[in-house]
């Protein structure tokens, strides 16, 4: 009743939850919601309609560019949830497609859904698009590589620290990247890590986990004052407290 006579757009969108947390949905309802205003309302009725109406995903896999971009990213996510070769086909095509536009928003989109993807390696096309003329794409195929923890991208993305312009950019994607990172970079070829040390131990202060308080507690034993200043900084940043007798003496030491 809430999905068909109510009027607000929250009240109507926990409705849809609760319909697709108990299967009872009934894809007529759905269907007459497909003209509402909200885009998120909307994405979770073609979603469900994606998932429960074997009609409306066929029709739909027929017609993507019909549909504005926020719709299309969920008919595209959907077709790949799907084992019929021709949705998957279909779908592999139009993120091809969206990677390879003219149009930046297009691109971005497909950073988008590549993002909210676990079963499907797009590795290729976002290292490529790392390296995207245009700010915004570059900044989301960072943070969706980075997002998806793809440990053979991050040579290009910490080469990309040696850009002042995409730095910042590359230091909030790495974060996302979460306490893997200093267990991933420990096997990374070349001094690449070295070279930008101090924004390791800034990132490492600012990640809760063991592999970050490994990495920065290594650094203790350092000959270099500036380093170990650092180091001490971003364990107090962490609230670190030391482990024993052995690393409280260290600490004393210091």
């Amino acid at each position: 009743n809430q999905l068909t006579e109510g009027k607000d757009v929250a009240v109507k969108k926990y409705a849809l939850d609760r319909i697709e947390l108990t299967g009872d949905v009934s894809n007529d309802v759905l269907k007459t919601m497909l003209d509402t205003h909200d885009t998120e309302l909307k994405q979770k009725v073609v979603s469900l309609l994606c998932k429960n109406d074997p009609t409306f995903i066929q029709e739909a896999s027929l017609n993507i560019h019909a549909y504005e971009y926020s719709i299309r990213k969920i008919i595209i996510i959907n077709l790949l949830n799907q084992r019929e070769f021709n949705y998957l086909f279909k779908a592999g095509n139009e993120i091809n497609n969206l990677l390879i536009s003219d149009n930046h928003i297009e691109r971005e989109l497909a950073v988008e859904i590549i993002s909210e993807l676990k079963h499907v390696q797009f590795s290729d096309a976002i290292a490529t698009l790392i390296l995207d003329k245009e700010a915004s794409v570059k900044r989301m195929a960072i943070q969706t590589a980075c997002k998806l923890r793809m440990k053979p991208l991050l040579p290009p993305i910490i080469e990309l620290l040696n850009h002042p312009a995409d730095k910042n950019i590359v230091l909030k994607g790495l974060q996302i990247y979460g306490d893997e990172l200093f267990d991933d970079i420990c096997s990374l070829p070349g001094d690449s890590c070295k070279q930008h040390l101090y924004d390791f131990i800034k990132l490492a202060a600012r990640v809760k986990g063991s592999y970050s308080t490994a990495f920065l507690l290594s650094k203790l034993s350092s000959d270099n004052f500036t380093l170990q200043d650092k180091t001490v900084h971003a364990l107090w940043v962490k609230e670190y407290e030391p482990s024993g007798p052995a690393e409280e003496a260290v600490f004393s030491n210091l």
